[in-house]
């Protein structure tokens, strides 16, 4: 059955004037990444959790765009509940009737139509720049393997970095000339961030039930509903749990035993999905051996301190954990491909960084550094995996100090978060 051509028009009649009301919005540095793609043939691909930002850099994008250049289509809009992707020429033909022809389309949340890939690549294929978001991880990087393949660039936006949340405070970020006032003035936002994260409307409006709505449309919409799953109560447990724990290893085992499921796969299937939802990331120990890799336990990270903090439990090493959260997600951010590391001695290494087949990098977070047992409970492991890498330089990210230490012809660099955020030698 067709889609009524009459409500598709209004549909993006309404998306247009939604457009023009834009607000003034905090440039994403993503955007500046994403420049070298957009006047090229290829299709951009934007993923994210939920209202992380990406209808705005959508935006942003088209503001570097030539005026009424591009059509914008939004499949979040509950009108588009029965379209079908027999329907997407339908759609084409509505935008050529209202707007003329243009040859750039932006599509948003388009997972939410079943079989949308083969159309986008039929416009591409017949001349279209596409720009389309989606939230989902495992549905888009399944379809865009198997039908776009070679025709796309994928990015992933994350809540604002430290550096965008600055701008949200009329705080320019800059690491360069920083006295005593500035480190205080940054020391002090930075400790407001690690609780508050960088969530856009949240940081905005600073009403808890913005993210509560987040995360409950995630569980609900985008986990429950997508893959038919009618436990509910183990599902939000779960998720809590691993909200909780950041920064802990997941046992699937472990989790199955204390939720009583049938088995570790019930546990593995709904990590999963929270995983490609964009709620949480499973980071993997690193050994040169992949089937180790993947055998052993991993360690769990929310997609924002803000959300992790607002929806799990608090402890009292609670702010060391969401200090290696937000160093995670940076490193993220920074495109590397991250692990966590344990020696021979059983010592454990918060991340180390790899590019290619060698090891680039040791980082060790610790909120303070002040007493000697934590000094050395840091710097031991540290030197240990410097050697076991061959690397000359580590560093441990501290919630203030900052200071170098030389020993056993390695150098430690301890450099207060906030400082190490706003560096560009990325």
């Amino acid at each position: 059955m067709s889609f009524p051509q009459t409500i598709l028009k209004d549909i993006l009649l309404d998306q247009q004037r939604y457009l023009t009301n834009e607000k003034k919005s905090i440039r994403r540095d993503l955007l500046g990444e994403i420049s070298t793609n957009i006047f090229d043939p290829t299709i951009v691909v934007i993923t994210g959790l939920r209202r992380v930002g990406k209808s705005t850099l959508l935006r942003q994008i088209m503001n570097v765009l030539e005026q009424d250049s591009y059509y914008y289509c939004n499949f979040e809009d509950e009108r588009f509940l029965d379209f079908k992707a027999s329907n997407f020429s339908l759609l084409l033909q509505s935008c050529i009737e209202l707007f003329g022809e243009r040859k750039t389309i932006f599509f948003d949340e388009v997972q939410n139509i079943s079989g949308w890939e083969r159309f986008v690549r039929r416009l591409h294929d017949s001349g279209y720049k596409c720009f389309i978001t989606g939230s989902n991880a495992s549905l888009l990087s399944r379809e865009l393997g198997t039908k776009l393949t070679g025709r796309y660039v994928a990015y992933t936006l994350y809540p604002f970095s430290f550096s965008e949340y600055l701008r949200t405070t009329n705080n320019p970020p800059t690491t360069t000339l920083l006295d005593t006032t500035t480190r205080a003035n940054l020391s002090s936002l930075f400790s407001i961030y690690s609780k508050d994260g960088g969530m856009p409307e949240y940081i905005q409006y600073k009403n808890p039930d913005a993210l509560k709505t987040v995360y409950d449309s995630v569980l609900y919409r985008d986990i429950m509903v997508r893959y038919n799953i009618r436990d509910e109560r183990t599902l939000r447990e779960l998720s809590l749990y691993c909200m909780s724990n950041i920064g802990s290893k997941l046992s699937y085992t472990g989790v199955q035993k204390m939720f009583e499921l049938g088995s570790p796969n019930t546990v593995h299937s709904y990590v999963n999905h929270l995983e490609q939802s964009y709620l949480l990331f499973l980071l993997r120990r690193y050994d040169p051996s992949l089937k180790k890799q993947l055998r052993e336990n991993k360690k769990c990270y929310s997609i924002d301190p803000g959300l992790a903090g607002l929806v799990g439990f608090r402890f009292s090493e609670n702010s060391g954990r969401m200090l290696e959260n937000i160093i995670y997600l940076e490193l993220l951010r920074r495109k590397k491909e991250v692990y966590f590391y344990i020696t021979d001695k059983k010592q454990e290494i918060d991340f180390i960084t790899r590019e290619g087949k060698a090891i680039t990098g040791c980082v060790q977070v610790s909120w303070e550094m002040e007493q000697k047992k934590t000094k050395n409970r840091e710097i031991l492991p540290l030197i240990q995996a410097l050697r076991d890498f061959n690397l000359q330089k580590g560093t441990i990210i501290t919630s203030s100090l900052r200071e170098e230490i030389k020993t056993d012809g390695k150098t430690i660099e301890c450099v207060p978060a906030y400082e190490w955020l706003l560096r560009t030698d990325k």
